[in-house]
């Protein structure tokens, strides 16, 4: 059974936050969360290469502390649908912009870039 040893703190250097920190014998995981803004592969591979440098520097830190593996492992939570369509308008109240133009109101697929 793993240790959660820090959660959404300051890990060894400033403004690095992971959110969470597990310990499993002499193996630590830092595991960050992001959710791309966009839904394609590309944006995954990017966040998850992101965070990966973001928060390599902290491996040689957590090796003196002791440990004998460290894995950064980032996770990728997809947003898409995520907002019902009938907020849109909300939305684009806000931002002042619309946010998905020629939107088939009957199957709620819009067209764009995607």
């Amino acid at each position: 059974m793993g240790t959660l040893i820090a959660e959404n703190q300051e890990c060894g250097i400033s403004g690095l936050r992971l959110d969470l920190v597990l310990r499993l014998g002499r193996k630590l995981f830092s595991i960050d969360v992001t959710v791309p803004f966009e839904n394609q592969y590309q944006a995954f591979k990017r966040a998850r290469a992101t965070k990966i440098d973001k928060y390599f520097p902290l491996a040689p830190l957590f090796k003196a502390r002791g440990f004998r593996e460290v894995q950064i492992i980032p996770i990728s939570v997809g947003a898409l649908d995520c907002i019902r369509w009938s907020r849109d308008i909300y939305v684009s109240h806000l931002t002042g912009k619309c946010q998905y133009e020629n939107l088939d109101a009957n199957n709620h697929t819009h067209s764009g870039d995607e």
